[in-house]
C-alpha cells in the first residue's frame, strides 16, 4: 500500500473516534500509542517473528469499549497495531496464552468444545487488528482444555501460598536481634513448587521471594520503624503484580505472572530462541517488571589451546568494539519505520488540540 493512502486511512479510521475526546485526552492517546510503539522498536533488536501478547487489562479494554477510558486505551492497541501492520516490516502476529483465556472464561475451565469457544470468542473480539493470532502453548481445543485445567490447578496452589504467606509474622527488629539482620530471603524459606503444572518454578519463586521480601519490610517497618532489608526495583514491582482479592477470595495478577515468564526478553536474547514475545501492558507495576527484565546482557570468553582459539579471540575483539552490533541493526531499521508512524500519529494529536482549542476560544 502506498504511504500517502497508508497515512489518509489511517487519520480516517481515527479522527472521529478521537473527536469525542477531550484535548488532555487526546494527547494521552499519542502518549499512550507512543509508549506501546517505542516498546516494539526496543524489542525489535531481538532476531525473528515478533508476537505481540496483550495482557489481560487489554483484553478487558476492548470487551468494555463503551467505558470512555477503556475506548481510548482500546484505540491505542489498535493504532499500535496499524503502524505493526503498515509500516513495520518485521514479521509480527498476536499471541493469546492459555491464562488469558482462563480468564476470559471468568476462571472457568472446561472441555474442548468450551475451550474452543472461548478462543473463537477471543478471536472475534481482536479481529479488528487485522493482525494473525495464535495461541501459546497449544495447537488444538484439547491441548487448551488441558492447559486450561493446568492454569486452575496452579492458580489454587499458588492462592494457598500466599494466604499461608499472610498468615505468617515477617518483622523483624534489628535492635533486638542484631545478629539475625536480615539481608536478603534464604532459598529455604521460599515455598516449594514443586507441584505447578503450568508456571515455571523459577518465576514463581521469585515472585515468592520478593512477596516475603515485602511482607518483611513492610511488618517490620510498621512494629519497629525501620526494614532490615533493601529491596530492588524490580522486587517492588512484581510484589505488586499478585494478591488476595479479599472480596471475591482469588488470586489477583495471575495473567501478570504468566506475560512475565513468558514475554522476558533477558532471556530470550540469552536463549536465543529465534522469535520475540512481547508482553504489552498499561498497568505500571508489569511495565516495570517487564522494562526490569530487558536489558541485554553479552558475555563472551575463550578456551585457549582449542583448534579454533583464533577465532574466539576474533569474536571477543569484534563483541568489544561493536557490541550488539546486529541487534542494534535491526532496531534502528524499525526505530526509522516507527519514526514515520509517529508522525503521522503526532500531526493527527496536533490536528485535533488544535481544533478543540479554537473551538473553545469561539465559544467563549
Amino acid at each position: 500500500m502506498q504511504c500517502d493512502q497508508v497515512r489518509d486511512e489511517f487519520l480516517s479510521e481515527f479522527t472521529e473516534d478521537l473527536r469525542a475526546y477531550s484535548a488532555e485526552e487526546v494527547f494521552n492517546w499519542w502518549e499512550l500509542t507512543r509508549w506501546l510503539v517505542k516498546n516494539f522498536v526496543y524489542a525489535s533488536q531481538l532476531d525473528g517473528p515478533v508476537s505481540l501478547t496483550p495482557d489481560n487489562n487489554i483484553i478487558q479494554d476492548f470487551k468494555h469499549r463503551e467505558q470512555p477510558g477503556r475506548n481510548l486505551r482500546r484505540l491505542a492497541y489498535i493504532a499500535c497495531c496499524r503502524f505493526v501492520k503498515h509500516w513495520n516490516t518485521r514479521e509480527t502476529r498476536l499471541a493469546i496464552s492459555p491464562v488469558i483465556i482462563y480468564e476470559h472464561l471468568g476462571r472457568k475451565v472446561g472441555p474442548p468444545l468450551t475451550a474452543r469457544t472461548a478462543m473463537g470468542s477471543i478471536t472475534h473480539l481482536l479481529s479488528e487488528l487485522q493482525i494473525p493470532l495464535h495461541g501459546v502453548e497449544f495447537d488444538s481445543p484439547e491441548e487448551l482444555s488441558l492447559q486450561l485445567q493446568r492454569v486452575e490447578q496452579d492458580a489454587t496452589m499458588l492462592a494457598g501460598l500466599l494466604r499461608n504467606l499472610d498468615n505468617r509474622s515477617w518483622a523483624h527488629g534489628p535492635e533486638q536481634h542484631a545478629h539475625e539482620f536480615v539481608w536478603r530471603v534464604d532459598e529455604e524459606v521460599v515455598p516449594d513448587v514443586s507441584g505447578l503444572q503450568y508456571f515455571e518454578p523459577w518465576y514463581v519463586k521469585t515472585a515468592l521471594r520478593y512477596q516475603i521480601e515485602q511482607r518483611i519490610i513492610n511488618q517490620s517497618k510498621a512494629k519497629y520503624g525501620v526494614a532490615p532489608i533493601f529491596p530492588s526495583e524490580l522486587s517492588t514491582s512484581v510484589a505488586k503484580l499478585n494478591k488476595i482479592c479479599r472480596r471475591r477470595d482469588i488470586l489477583t495478577g495471575l495473567g501478570d505472572l504468566d506475560i512475565l515468564q513468558t514475554c522476558d526478553l533477558r532471556r530470550q536474547y540469552e536463549q536465543g530462541v529465534g522469535h520475540v514475545m512481547l508482553g504489552q501492558t498499561f498497568d505500571e507495576a508489569l511495565a516495570n517488571a517487564l522494562r526490569l527484565r530487558s536489558g541485554l546482557i553479552e558475555s563472551h570468553c575463550v578456551h585457549f589451546g582449542q583448534p579454533d582459539t583464533d577465532q574466539q579471540i576474533a569474536r571477543l575483539t569484534e563483541a568489544m568494539i561493536f557490541p550488539f552490533g546486529e541487534e542494534t541493526v535491526r532496531m534502528n531499521e524499525v526505530q526509522r519505520q516507527a519514526g514515520a508512524f509517529l508522525d503521522v500519529a503526532l500531526d493527527l494529536c496536533r490536528e485535533l488540540i488544535n481544533e478543540k482549542l479554537l473551538s473553545s476560544e469561539g465559544s467563549t
